[in-house]
């Protein structure tokens, strides 16, 4: 009975998203949706969000108000959507550029407000 179990160690077993029924399914769900305006919208407000990355990254880098490395990794996790990679990936990428932003900002802030106790002190 150990050797039908689909699950068992040796034998070969395929996610539900590389079943042939899945790619139906979400081909069926896809055409369903692609009639609709509702998709339509998603999808340019999905290209304006990518578009929007890239323009992050290139403020970013101007301002040097960061590392270079958090606008190279926005531009890196941008392409990483258009490859043929999981998108998990470009997620991981969005997530430790956007750590990496938060870390920065609140280091810039302790700075500026350390400055700017010291410009208090000077005697007018």
């Amino acid at each position: 009975m150990v050797g039908k179990c689909p699950n068992a160690p040796g034998t070969p077993t395929q996610s539900p998203a590389q079943s042939p029924h899945a790619a139906v399914e979400h081909k069926a769900a896809t055409d369903a949706l692609a009639g609709q305006g509702i998709y339509s919208l998603t999808e340019i407000f999905t290209l304006i969000g990518l578009l929007g990355f890239p323009v992050l990254a290139a403020a970013l880098w101007r301002s040097r108000m960061v590392h270079r490395a958090v606008p190279l990794l926005l531009l890196v996790s941008v392409v990483s959507f258009f490859l043929p990679i999981p998108e998990a990936a470009g997620g991981a990428l969005i997530a430790a550029a956007f750590g990496w932003l938060g870390v920065s900002m609140f280091a810039a802030r302790d700075t500026t407000v350390a400055a700017a106790a010291d410009l208090a002190a000077v005697p007018a």
